[in-house]
């Protein structure tokens, strides 16, 4: 499924001639569906701009938190990788010592971000890739790609090889909810991580109010301090803020960081 926000009529102003596509992952157990009513300012915000986002919904269906159930009774409840379970990893050669929470893994998420970047190249545009946009799990999958393409890795490294006739790369990504768990260090993942810093510029945004807030400004270390930005919101594990101005405010924000940085 793909998505492009779409000028107004009459006697709105025109929208500017598309200057890239940026990827859109959702959260665990949502869709992309979910997250563009989610992040629909953002949407607006970036169209204005000339900036489209790239919904890719998760290929696996999942079982939703209870708080997604109220919010969003309909569905479809996906996700890109699945958390392996605990008791499997604690006897795992690989598992670190340390909290349960750093033993949090995923199964195949190298997979799953080939599988986003496959969807992304299969939906014909002229438009290039130029960076991407991820909330929750859809942050952590998102961190992964811009990781891996800064190594020369994967459909979108930042070194494109001409024959993709149009030149992509990640070199902006913003990172609603990021968690920086134990998935970071397992072997298939970690070397990306280990090459830091990242060569793209990152705004990571949390809520203030998230249990997982310090695990996601965390995630900044990975990053250049000279192309990073850090938002906080006022509420909890969601990708912007509830209250109608401060959303607009972040909003514009990151619109603005991600114009510059493009």
């Amino acid at each position: 499924m793909s998505s492009a926000a779409s000028g107004g009529g009459g006697g709105s102003s025109p929208v500017p001639p598309h200057k890239g596509r940026l990827i859109a992952l959702h959260g665990n157990g949502t869709s992309s569906g979910i997250l563009k009513l989610q992040i629909a300012t953002l949407q607006q915000h970036l169209s204005r701009a000339g900036y489209l986002l790239e919904f890719v919904d998760g290929t696996f269906t999942c079982e939703p938190s209870a708080i997604v159930k109220q919010y969003f009774p309909r569905g479809p409840f996906l996700h890109y990788a699945a958390k392996l379970d605990d008791k499997d990893q604690v006897t795992a050669e690989s598992t670190p010592p340390g909290p349960i929470s750093d033993l949090w893994r995923y199964e195949n998420l190298e997979r799953a971000a080939t599988l986003v970047e496959e969807e992304v190249l299969r939906r014909s545009s002229s438009v290039p890739v130029v960076g991407v946009v991820g909330f929750s799990q859809g942050a952590n999958l998102a961190a992964y790609l811009v990781a891996r393409a800064s190594c020369g890795k994967g459909q979108f490294a930042l070194q494109p090889a001409p024959s993709m006739g149009v030149l992509h790369g990640l070199g902006v990504a913003v990172l609603m909810s990021p968690i920086k768990f134990g998935w970071m260090l397992q072997p298939d993942i970690k070397s990306a991580f280990e090459a830091a810093p990242i060569d793209a510029a990152v705004a990571i945004v949390v809520g203030a109010q998230d249990p997982a807030r310090d695990r996601g400004e965390k995630m900044l270390e990975y990053f250049d301090a000279s192309r990073r930005t850090f938002h906080e919101h006022s509420r909890g594990h969601q990708p912007l803020p509830s209250d109608r101005e401060e959303k607009l405010a972040l909003t514009k924000e990151l619109t603005d960081f991600i114009c510059a940085h493009v």
